[in-house]
């Protein structure tokens, strides 16, 4: 600025050419230009039309000149060329403003009064470049909006109908569609149809029926009704009609050979979906898997056998069971008063497991527990009467091998002592015949109980027992000795807390009440097994001499239970183990005479008949099949475990069956079982079982009780076996862990004894003699004692307050589940005389009532009220009547035209205080003239007869990875503002938005802010003032109006 200044500074003429300069004229101040400036183009001539300017403006062609208003017209000197008056103008503001923006340009924004005509030009051209490229830009977006603006398409449509989840069993619908050769726009009838619950096909597929099937034998006939209303699954009369089983049989009394036959043809069907195929095991045996269940103690009456059921087969042979007169009943509520026959305490229930050889036939359909004896009991049976039941299961399973095809491997139960010594009296007839095929493998185990019964019979003990009755004797009170070294609870504890078990984890595992969890049973026997042999420098006199003790008792408990939880061994590394644990279990038992010291008699004998029936099953099966596969976990009552808790789960764990509903339950868990083998899937257990190494420090998981043929890895190939071989080596590891093991060993074989028979007996039945039974917490605790008592039953009475004319006992559909079927075989009525008359016709009453009437008036002590009650079907309110017309459209009905229809989304203006608000909307309802129509015309939209029911959507912002694969970036949550509203149809915009989905979420819309800011101008522009009091009111909430992270 001070060099532009100093431009126009004059130099003032000396005295000596004053005479030349009274003859020199003004020709006004001179005004810089910028180098090749035009004057005409620079100076804001339009200042001069606005304000008083006091000069004048000289335009030359080069050049730009001011003059003074009170210009004197002589120059001051030469030099300048101008008056005094006129250089006195490059002193006031205006000039030198003017100056400096000709010589630095003027700005944009600068007022256009200040603008030279050049600057004029340039904004007026900049200005005409702008409105044009607006003018473009509004033509595109015009074109967008009319584009976006279109209805949605009708696959769109579709695909948003199929990601609804409004339409039950979608599948259906679509396939019946397809086989009528249905086009799109039918297709989109139906499902909208189907979603509001008026139409529903028929067609159902096998799957679809085998899960209503499951549902209504787990679940009972409510669960099932429930599917049937809730998702269009067939209905509980349409699966009797498709499924029709037999049920297991009840036995009213004692067993008979014909009772058990006719339970196993209900239990192997020859045909129907799950018949059974005996050909795949015929090179496979089975096991006779024995168990009780607590039963309700109430009677029943059977039409299958027109039967009185729920009695003790003990005392039933003293009363007549069939239920033909009034006189029947009469006479045996006279035995119940007397107690000459009892209601049943609990059932005997006796099943057949598989064992299958070959790797295709380790489904689970193939090694499911099949049930073929339910028969109550009071509990006072004693060994001689049960070892006649169980001879007499025996007999009818050896007449039915066809139907089985499998063969009869041994004998499975739990350690209760009466069956014990049953099992002892079946099994240890005689020594293994020479004749047998199975004696050449057999006869060279040295110190190994060769006892048998008819064909090779063996009994076996379940192993799950076997661990929860160790860790009972770990934990008794009467401790353990070894040698000389006395073993103690505390003892345990201090050396189990010296390793680092933590107290938490110490005082979970010697909860001695906690008798049922076999993880934390397996937890504590692995914590024993893994303590080491050396012990600390420092530890007091004796831990060392304890620590051998244990660690003994630790070789013991790991040679036992690894071999049923390790899934990495082989078959031949189980036997080793077996082996070494039979011989350890010897060694410590008799070792200083310790015996019962050291472990109770018959722990030691069922865990010794377990380890024997395991090389007996292993020998029969390379007799059968010598390419075949063995599993020794599918020994035992494990899988009748399993079917035991599929019963409970179908009446509830809080009460019991009776002896009618167990038959059929039984039946119903085979069933469910072959529909698990069919879609295992289905099935709740664990599947995939990721155990920890038994040798790693890790705690076992409840997996560990779910081992399954599936998941066992370790080869299993009965071919590379040698009894004898693998049963050396397990007594070679006890040698060599102790080594005044071998002349034991030597001793008693010289003595002709073995593992089983220390005691000296010729029958080994003695180590059931007078021998307390070690309760290992089995289904009930009642199973320790022979007598019942009065607070037994009252255990399973109904709850106090109770109302006595409860009617649990009143005929049930349980009572009439089978009359149809029997009705022409039995009589389902009984003639009750009404008065004393003689000659009284008396009054016909159903069999089951009346009977029901007699529990009440002899059972002193009600039976539990909270067994699951069987619920008449009741039947839905009827949906909305409803008419939806044929669609509004142009009379040429051109249905390719654009429509609107239900479930559309769209664009509207709301309502909230005294502003408006643009709300993403779906289309509920489409009404003309106050009538429901399915879809409307687009061209009749805006009449004044359309009307719009709708639900505002909820919208959120979209993440940044979400905006990674779309442009847009609202999309719809799926929910909506609560309530519905309705607009006239002129208010709507319809809207083609995008379809957004993410990972396994459901599609949703997807809307850009520009589109939604547009649609809300489009409709803005249209209202009236009396539009805007008319419009649809909403409340604020938590998701509208809606919010963005840049306001909206």
């Amino acid at each position: 600025m001070a060099k532009n200044q100093q431009a126009f500074l004059a130099i003032l003429p000396s005295s000596n050419a004053s005479q030349e300069l009274a003859s020199c004229p003004c020709e006004g101040l001179s005004i810089e230009l910028p180098e090749g400036g035009n004057p005409a183009l620079v100076y804001p001539f339009g200042l001069h039309g606005l304000r008083s300017i006091p000069w004048k403006v000289h335009l030359g062609k080069s050049d730009l000149r001011l003059t003074s208003a009170d210009c004197s017209g002589v120059a001051r000197d030469s030099t300048t060329g101008c008056c005094s008056q006129c250089f006195a103008l490059q002193r006031l503001d205006e000039f030198i403003g003017i100056q400096q923006r000709i010589l630095s340009g003027t700005h944009e924004n600068t007022a256009h009064l200040y603008q030279p005509i050049g600057g004029l030009i340039k904004i007026i051209r900049r200005k005409d470049n702008r409105i044009s490229a607006l003018r473009v830009l509004n033509l595109n977006t015009s074109k967008a909006l009319r584009r976006r603006t279109k209805t949605v398409t009708d696959h769109k449509r579709f695909l948003m109908a199929l990601a609804s989840n409004k339409v039950d069993r979608l599948h259906a619908v679509i396939g019946v569609a397809l086989r009528g050769r249905l086009g799109i726009h039918a297709i989109i009838d139906r499902l909208n149809e189907a979603s509001k619950g008026l139409y529903k096909p028929k067609s159902f597929s096998d799957e679809e029926m085998l899960r209503c099937l499951l549902m209504l034998k787990i679940g009972s006939s409510r669960v099932a009704e429930i599917a049937h209303r809730a998702y269009s699954d067939p209905s509980v009369s349409t699966i009797r009609q498709w499924h029709i089983s037999t049920p297991l049989v009840s036995c009213p009394g004692f067993p008979t050979s014909k009772d058990v036959c006719l339970n196993i043809s209900s239990s192997f069907p020859s045909s129907g979906p799950f018949a059974y195929q005996p050909e795949q095991v015929r090179k496979s045996g089975y096991v006779l898997m024995i168990d009780e269940l607590k039963v309700e103690e109430r009677r029943r009456w059977d039409p299958k056998t027109n039967s009185f059921i729920g009695l003790c087969r003990e005392h039933a042979g003293s009363h007549s069971l069939e239920f033909a007169t009034l006189e029947d009943l009469e006479q045996l509520d006279e035995g119940l008063q007397l107690k000459k026959i009892h209601r049943a305490k609990e059932a005997t229930v006796i099943s057949v497991g598989v064992l299958p050889s070959t790797p295709n036939s380790t489904r689970s359909r193939i090694y499911a527990a099949r049930p073929v004896l339910a028969s109550g009991s009071c509990k006072t049976e004693n060994a001689e009467d049960h070892a006649r039941l169980l001879q007499t299961v025996v007999d009818a399973c050896r007449s039915q091998q066809q139907l089985i095809g499998a063969q009869l491997f041994c004998l499975a139960s739990d350690g209760e002592a009466r069956r014990g010594r049953a099992l002892i009296t079946l099994t240890h007839k005689h020594q293994l015949a020479s004749s047998s095929p199975i004696y050449p493998l057999i006869a060279p185990l040295t110190l190994f109980n060769k006892l048998v019964g008819d064909h090779d019979l063996t009994s076996d003990k379940d192993y799950k027992h076997i661990i929860k009755r160790m860790r009972s004797w770990l934990l008794r009170s009467a401790g353990i000795r070894v040698g000389n070294v006395e073993l103690t609870v505390a003892i345990f504890a201090a050396h189990l807390r010296q390793n680092g078990l933590p107290s938490g984890a110490l005082n979970s595992y010697l909860r001695p009440e906690d008798k049922q969890d076999v993880t934390l049973a397996a937890n504590l026997l692995k914590a024993v097994w893994s303590l080491p042999l050396i012990v600390p420098a420092d530890s007091a006199p004796g831990f060392a001499e304890q620590r051998k003790a244990i660690y003994l008792l630790g070789r013991l408990i790991y040679y036992t239970v690894s071999p049923y939880m390790d899934i990495s061994l082989s078959l031949s590394e189980q036997l080793v183990r077996l082996s070494a644990a039979s011989h350890l279990a010897l060694y410590l038992f008799v070792k200083h005479e310790t015996r019962s010291h050291f472990m109770n008699g018959q722990l030691y004998a069922d865990l010794q008949i377990m380890i024997k029936n395991v090389f007996f099953c292993v020998a029969k099966q390379k007799e059968l099949d010598n390419e075949g596969n063995f599993y020794i976990i599918l020994l035992g009552t494990d899988r009748l475990e399993t079917s035991f808790g599929t019963i409970r789960t179908m009446v509830g764990n809080d009460c019991h069956t009776d002896m009618l509903q167990l038959a059929d339950r039984l039946t119903n868990t085979t069933l469910c079982q072959n529909i698990y083998a069919e879609h295992p899937e289905w099935e709740p257990t664990p599947r995939r079982l990721h155990l920890p190494s038994l040798d790693s420090s890790r705690e076992l998981s409840q997996s560990t009780d779910h081992i399954n043929p599936a998941a066992w890895q370790g080869n299993v190939s009965v071919k590379p076996v040698i009894l004898q071989t693998k049963w050396k080596a397990g007594r070679k590891l006890i040698e060599e862990l102790d080594a005044d093991a071998s002349s034991l060993f030597d001793r008693i074989e010289g003595d002709k004894l073995d593992v089983f028979y220390t005691f000296g007996s010729a029958t080994g039945s003695s180590l059931y003699d007078n021998t307390e039974e070690l309760d290992d917490g089995d289904e009930e605790s009642e199973n320790n004692t022979n007598n019942d008592t009065e607070s037994d039953r009252s255990a399973s009475s109904s709850p106090p307050g109770s109302d006595e004319e409860d009617s649990s006992h009143d005929m049930t559909l349980d009572d009439l589940a089978g009359i149809d079927t029997y009705k022409q075989k039995v009589e389902t009525m009984i003639l009750v005389p009404t008065s004393s008359e003689s000659n009284s016709p008396g009054k016909p009453v159903f069999k089951a009532r009346l009977l029901a009437a007699s529990e009440r008036s002899t059972c002193l002590l009600r039976g539990s009220a909270d067994r699951l009650k069987r619920y008449a079907n009741i039947a839905r309110h009827a949906t909305g009547t409803t008419t939806f017309t044929g669609d509004i459209m142009d009379s040429d009905g051109d249905i390719s035209k654009a429509t609107l229809t239900s479930g559309d989304p769209a664009v509207t203006i709301v309502k909230h205080q005294k502003s408006l608000f643009l709300a993403v909307i779906q289309i509920n309802n489409l009404l003309v003239n106050s009538r429901s129509v399915a879809s409307i015309s687009l061209d009749v939209l805006h009449e004044p007869k359309v009307a719009i029911g709708f639900q505002i959507m909820c919208l959120k912002e979209m993440t940044a990875s979400e905006r990674e694969s779309i442009s847009e970036d609202w999309r719809s949550t799926g929910d909506y503002k609560i309530g519905s509203y309705r607009t006239e149809g002129r208010f709507i915009q319809c809207v083609d938005p995008a379809i957004f989905t993410r990972d396994s979420s459901l599609p949703c819309w997807a809307f850009t802010t520009s589109l939604l800011q547009e649609l809300g101008a489009v409709l803005f522009s249209k209202l009236s003032k009396a539009d805007r009091q008319i419009l649809p009111t909403v409340s604020q909430s938590r998701t509208f109006p809606y919010r963005g992270s840049g306001g909206m």
